[in-house]
């Protein structure tokens, strides 16, 4: 028997490390295959990024807006309410006056427009008592009875 031939070299250790390799048909058509799916799911939670961040916006833009509404309350000291009021009409002071109903407090007074100046007139007519024809008509028919009670006479034009 022969002796066996020594080699040329001496073997210091074994380990692994990467190197590049070529990759068959199989190997490339799986490693599509997820980047297929790696890509739809990017774009999806891209999507889902966009809606949340949407959604997170609408939620801080609210609570801005709440604390902008609050901080304005707290500096002035008021804060805006529904209250009931009146509108009343003093024809001989000739204003027009919005009054809370609870406190008495005039909250606006003007001079009072010509429209509601011709409230007076209608206001004297009974309230049950329904005039035929449109407004026109009962301010017609109410300025007729009160310019005979005081002796003036008042035209009635034709379809006014």
């Amino acid at each position: 028997m022969t002796a066996p031939k020594k080699k040329p070299y001496v073997i210091k250790e074994r380990k692994t490390i990467i190197v590049p390799v070529k990759l068959k048909q199989a190997e490339i058509a799986e490693r599509a295959r997820v980047l297929g799916q790696t890509l739809h799911r990017q774009r999806s939670h891209e999507s889902e990024l966009t809606a949340a961040k949407t959604d997170f916006k609408a939620k801080i833009d609210q609570c801005r807006d709440t604390i902008d509404k609050i901080a304005e309350v707290l500096r002035t000291g008021k804060d805006q309410r529904e209250v009931r009021v009146e509108v009343r009409l003093d024809f001989k002071a000739d204003k027009k006056r919005v009054v809370r109903v609870d406190t008495g407090e005039i909250i606006s007074e003007s001079k009072l427009p010509p429209e509601d100046r011709q409230t007076e007139i209608v206001q004297t007519k009974k309230k049950n008592s329904k005039p035929k024809g449109g407004d026109a008509a009962r301010v017609v028919k109410a300025a007729s009875k009160k310019a005979k009670a005081s002796g003036a006479g008042v035209t009635k034009r034709a379809n006014a």
